[in-house]
């Protein structure tokens, strides 16, 4: 008699789902409690495939930062996590960092941008998203109220119609003259209500025509209600945070950049802190330093050259990417050695010619 085959014992369902969402659980905590030491949690201890699904817990956590500052560790992340980040206002960083994701349709990913009032994001990268109807996307997007959008980025679009051309035409002479127009002590009437209501911007805003929110906020700014703006940059659509930087040192409130860094979200966050620094903001970059992010050695260099060694010094154990032996070296050639001889204890690694040319320095 054949003796009948024997299934392979298995793990039941609730089981591997049950330990499936502990290692989730783990990897976010292990982020939240110990940053610096993420990365080789990552690498050792979680397995590829759980990558989205950590991601989209800390979305659904509001851990959103904290999962855009690590973004480079977590590999092949899936459609519905970018969706989901768009949802969340962080459009820019998606397509910014378009490559970390497997987009299974990029037109729905386009098509949530627009949705979101993040065009300028779009714009900005249309070639990154492959096969677009460029005519479509465009029609959508001045739908939106993001026309300026494709107007300020129309070498990125392919194949317009000479109908769409014609109405971004009108657009850019609109927006001409009314720029044009001096402004009020009290602004326009969209800018008026959310002053009115400078704790309810979430709410006034859902209610004021999107295609005025670029334009709103920047007049917001000008009447000095930045830090407004600012903490509520979200909700404001359509709206290129680049824009946002540019108003702000026109109008002399670059500190408010540095206090807000971190909700500019898809730029590049270094070339604003060295713009800040050569423009002569290098005082207010210093009583920022510890707490801007990824510190580098581009920014360190800057601060030196431009006089600021003491505050690099002072807090280089604070820094943890910058190599010491080239910060020291740096800080001598500019003629700012001291600088290492006086904090010397905080420079590790140094070698035997740099702490030579130290002692003379004593």
């Amino acid at each position: 008699m054949t003796e009948a085959k024997r299934d392979t014992p298995t793990q039941p369902d609730s089981e591997q789902n049950a330990e499936e969402a502990s290692k989730i659980n783990s990897a976010c905590v292990a982020l939240q409690m110990d940053s610096a030491r993420f990365p080789e949690y990552m690498e050792r201890k979680v397995d590829r495939s759980l990558h989205s699904k950590i991601a989209l817990k800390l979305i659904s956590i509001r851990k959103t930062e904290s999962l855009i500052l690590n973004l480079g560790l977590f590999k092949e992340l899936d459609h519905e996590v970018a969706i989901k980040l768009c949802e969340v206002g962080l459009g820019w960083e998606v397509v910014a960092n378009l490559e970390k994701f497997k987009i299974d349709d990029s037109k729905v990913l386009a098509l949530k941008l627009i949705e979101t009032g993040q065009t300028a994001a779009l714009a900005a990268h249309m070639e990154k998203f492959m096969d677009l109807d460029h005519q479509e996307i465009a029609s959508r997007m001045i739908e939106a109220g993001g026309g300026l959008n494709v107007i300020r980025y129309s070498p990125n679009f392919r194949g317009l119609t000479d109908a769409t051309l014609q109405v971004l035409e009108k657009i850019k002479r609109d927006e001409e003259e009314s720029s044009s127009k001096p402004k009020s002590d009290h602004g326009s009437e969209s800018a008026s209500q959310l002053l009115s209501h400078p704790k309810d911007y979430p709410r006034v805003l859902a209610g004021i025509d999107s295609a005025l929110h670029r334009k709103t906020a920047l007049e917001l700014i000008y009447l000095r209600d930045s830090e407004n703006v600012l903490s509520n940059l979200g909700y404001f659509k359509n709206l290129d945070p680049r824009e946002v930087i540019t108003e702000l040192l026109k109008e002399k409130q670059s500190h408010l950049i540095l206090k807000h860094l971190e909700r500019f979200k898809g730029i590049d966050l270094q070339e604003v802190i060295i713009k800040l620094i050569e423009i002569g903001r290098g005082e207010e970059v210093v009583d920022h330093l510890t707490k801007l992010p990824n510190v580098n050695k581009a920014i360190a260099f800057k601060l030196i050259e431009k006089g600021f060694a003491w505050a690099v010094a002072r807090n280089l154990e604070k820094l943890p990417l910058l190599n010491h032996q080239e910060i020291a070296a740096k800080m001598i050639e500019t003629g700012q050695g001291q600088r290492v001889y006086l904090t010397l204890e905080k420079f590790k690694g140094l070698d035997a010619e740099t702490l030579a040319k130290i002692e003379t320095m004593k």
